[in-house]
């Protein structure tokens, strides 16, 4: 299958490290006048800080920052990756605080630290810690109110998707339509695949992996040790799949009897019979940012939208 090299790679560095970490002085200290000049190095955090209104001071972004569409008009230091750019050229361009993300840009904290300038490292591995993230960031560029409303737009969006799933939920046969169920399975085992050549998914340590948890899927790859697992052809077909879902970077649209003809050894899998093939949009699913509410709702409105059936009429 084609694929946006481009994508995958900005997908993994994302979401490969631990926790967020603050590494100036307390938010009070922080605050005390408004921050004219910002450097982002990543799309979530570029977003963060145009969706609490700080767009205007944002002076450089990297070349994958590409919303909201005006941030097109700022400088772009280079790529994601910190081999694209170097401290010299974050320097020089005066800033007073630098979003980097953790591992990535590890090595730039220190000497920006060193210079007397503001840096906050993102690391997000769950929804609950965008949250936290923006909550701290709002604090910190004196935006505190619009981080309360950001957050609150996310819980709402959350609460429409646990009432999707509530309403679906035990009402979906999603085991093969020809057979007898087992059991009663209340949420679909779902594959998320975020590359072919290996085979690549996500696991309980990934961001991802909590939007499909809160979406009302079962990852049939979540207890996997990595958070971004290489995984076999073998291993997801005998794990077979309810739902498989693909990022939009994938360029066409999964048509099940291309899909079969490419991958012929998987039509024996639920999601390809029944033809559960989801296709979303990797710019909100893959960013640990402000639109992780939209991620969540818009991926539950796909996977609990097939038809109800009763599990008597199946037995």
């Amino acid at each position: 299958m084609i694929r946006n090299v481009r994508k995958v790679f900005l997908v993994l560095l994302c979401g490969i490290f631990q926790t967020a970490i603050l590494s100036a002085g307390p938010f009070s200290s922080l605050s005390k006048h408004e921050i004219s000049r910002i450097v982002s190095l990543g799309p979530s955090a570029t977003e963060i800080i145009f969706a609490l209104g700080a767009g205007d001071s944002l002076v450089a972004r990297t070349d994958f920052c590409d919303f909201p569409p005006e941030v097109k008009n700022v400088k772009s230091i280079g790529g994601f990756d910190a081999k694209t750019f170097s401290l010299e050229s974050i320097v020089a361009l005066e800033p007073e605080f630098v979003y980097l993300f953790a591992g990535m840009h590890s090595h730039l904290i220190k000497p920006l630290r060193d210079l007397g300038i503001k840096v906050y490292v993102s690391d997000c591995t769950s929804i609950d810690d965008v949250k936290k993230e923006i909550r701290e960031v709002g604090a910190i560029l004196g935006k505190p109110e619009k981080a309360e409303e950001l957050i609150s737009d996310i819980d709402e969006k959350l609460l429409k998707a646990e009432k999707i799933i509530k309403d679906k939920k035990g009402k979906i046969h999603w085991e093969k339509m020809n057979s007898a169920p087992t059991k009663l399975i209340p949420y679909p085992n779902v594959y998320y695949e975020i590359n072919s050549t290996p085979y690549m998914s996500v696991a309980k340590g990934s961001f991802i992996n909590d939007i499909l948890s809160k979406a009302g899927c079962k990852n049939i790859f979540a207890d996997e040790k990595s958070a971004y697992p290489v995984v076999s052809e073998e291993a997801i077909i005998y794990k077979n799949p309810d739902i498989i879902i693909f990022p939009s970077y994938y360029e066409a649209e999964k048509d099940i009897s291309d899909f079969i003809k490419h991958r012929p050894q998987w039509k024996v899998v639920n999601a390809v019979i029944e033809k559960r093939i989801v296709v979303i949009d990797s710019e909100i699913l893959d960013r640990p940012g402000p639109r992780v509410g939209d991620a969540v709702l818009q991926l539950a409105e796909k996977v609990w939208s097939y038809k109800t059936v009763s599990y008597t009429e199946n037995k």
